[in-house]
């Protein structure tokens, strides 16, 4: 469930801020694109777009992508959106904001499973490249690229909602990734939410190419791990067994006990989305074999 937000950005909130602090793009179309937990998303003009977060929590994210971006998203094999102003609270609004940039194509969390598998090496790759090492200062996050000890209340809460047929399934996945060895190496730059309601592609019949990886908001530092289980979530079994494989060939630290902490945290993408009314439940619900 998307939870509350503390103030709901409107297009006419947008041409307010631009006119007051970015005049260049003013008078640029703004048509609303997506709403997720934390942001607002318009499309501004044809090659921009415009975030404003929807609750407070989201404000040292934002901060954080537009301080960030530009260094972890350099090099990779899918492009990423690199903000391109970041705005000041104004106009009634009480939160920074930026201008960033558009990427053509469609949300992947409204393909088919079938479709998103087409990816699944595709993906891997990009996170490969993603996931090289950080550096000492780069952004913290309390809830990606943890290890799974520090999340086990949240998972235990997730599991109370599970299904009732995948509930001991799911316990036993989640207690393999809480006994795993924890992640001992160097911190990685962590996406922190690559799922498929943050890819954009391009459907070709029953398959589909990834043309972008949006939304750096959880942005983080440490163990891959996170982004795994989160990635996998999104594909068929077969999938999943072709998107490992292809990580595996890239990652000389993608060992069994990377895998196992992954699947504590596929797990819990499943059992915390899978009864959401959105695009990502019915994702979650394919993902757990419920649909």
């Amino acid at each position: 469930m998307r939870p509350p937000a503390d103030v709901e950005p409107t297009a006419e909130l947008a041409r307010a801020l631009l006119s007051a602090q970015a005049p260049q793009w003013a008078e640029l179309e703004i048509t609303p694109a997506a709403e997720g937990w934390d942001n607002a998303m318009f499309r501004l003009g044809d090659r921009l777009a415009l975030r404003l977060p929807r609750r407070a929590s989201a404000v040292k994210a934002v901060q954080a992508e537009a301080q960030w971006a530009e260094e972890a998203g350099w090099g990779l094999s899918l492009p990423v959106p690199v903000p391109q102003f970041l705005g000041e609270p104004g106009e009634g609004y009480p939160y920074p904001w930026q201008v960033t940039q558009w990427f053509d194509g469609v949300v992947a969390s409204g393909l088919s499973q079938e479709q998103r598998d087409a990816y699944a090496e595709q993906l891997a790759g990009f996170l490969v490249g993603f996931h090289r090492l950080a550096p000492l200062n780069a952004p913290e996050n309390t809830v990606r690229g943890v290890s799974p000890a520090r999340r086990a209340a949240a998972w235990e809460d997730a599991l109370e909602n599970a299904p009732a047929a995948l509930r001991l399934e799911w316990d036993h996945s989640m207690q393999v990734a809480l006994d795993a060895k924890p992640w001992d190496g160097p911190a990685r730059w962590i996406h922190g939410d690559p799922h498929p309601a943050n890819l954009v592609a391009v459907p070709r019949g029953s398959e589909a190419r990834l043309s972008a990886v949006v939304d750096l908001s959880d942005l983080t530092s440490g163990d891959p791990a996170s982004d795994l289980g989160i990635a996998q979530a999104q594909f068929s079994a077969e999938g999943a067994r072709r998107f490992r494989a292809a990580y595996g060939r890239g990652a000389f630290w993608a060992d069994a006990e990377l895998w196992d902490r992954a699947e504590g945290w596929r797990v819990y993408f499943l059992a915390m989305m899978h009864d959401d009314a959105s695009d990502l439940g019915a994702v979650a619900r394919q993902g757990a074999g419920l649909a």
